[in-house]
């Protein structure tokens, strides 16, 4: 049995730079559009610009890989990466959580556990799974606590033998 936990933190600072993302290309297509500017100079200028924000995105994910270690805190959790980054999660924060699940009978796996008590209290989410192979998907929002409850719940399982990757972006 194989599951994944990613634990993403919802940053502004990436949403920031999404909304300028789509605010330039909604300004390419209307001012392209209606020919006001020189359909060679927007695509040049639109697309550094939009480049640039995508590099800064990429950069800013890639510093983030597979916890190594977690560390429980009063009010967060201190999470040391294998690449020797650390970084603190507040608890106060809001987080989208993905569980996948990879083996047989993944349905049964959420439906029956902890993982789904913990989701109904503490989220509100959705279950997906991806067609043509073995993968369960459960996504949901973390209310407050949530995260500290997960992992340690995550803890549990890999103490019964059950392989867990926690992640965090």
């Amino acid at each position: 049995m194989n599951l994944t936990i990613e634990i993403v933190k919802i940053d502004r600072f990436i949403a920031f730079l999404r909304v300028i993302n789509v605010i330039i290309m909604f300004l390419f297509i209307v001012l392209g559009a209606n020919k006001i500017l020189d359909f060679e100079r927007l695509w040049a200028v639109c697309g550094v610009v939009c480049f640039i924000l995508l590099i800064l995105q990429i950069n800013f994910l890639k510093k983030y890989k597979t916890a190594g270690a977690v560390i429980f805190r009063e009010d967060s959790l201190e999470i040391i990466y294998r690449n020797g980054h650390t970084r603190l999660l507040s608890i106060s924060d809001s987080y989208k959580i993905i569980i996948e699940y990879k083996g047989f009978d993944g349905e049964e796996f959420f439906n029956g556990n902890q993982f789904q008590a913990l989701i109904t209290k503490n989220g509100v989410g959705n279950f997906e799974v991806i067609k043509d192979t073995e993968i369960y998907r459960y996504h949901f929002l973390a209310k407050e606590g949530c995260l500290t409850k997960l992992v340690k719940l995550t803890n549990e399982y890999r103490k019964a033998g059950v392989t867990i990757d926690l992640r965090s972006y």
